[in-house]
């Protein structure tokens, strides 16, 4: 599951803070399992695209 958090109190004329949360639900039985897949894919996405900039990133 992946949500998308806007942050329209922090929103400017230039930027919007956007966070994404990747959950992971189902049991991690492989390090290489679907939810890192989407995850990976997202972290692409993001770090591809000129205008979007990675503020922070965490892992838990």
């Amino acid at each position: 599951t992946v949500d998308v958090l806007i942050d329209k109190s922090k929103a400017t004329a230039q930027q919007v803070p956007i966070n994404f949360v990747v959950k992971n639900e189902e049991l991690p039985l492989q390090v290489n399992n679907h939810c890192r897949q989407i995850f990976e894919l997202l972290q692409e996405a993001v770090n591809n695209n000129p205008d979007w900039q990675v503020a922070e990133e965490l892992a838990t």
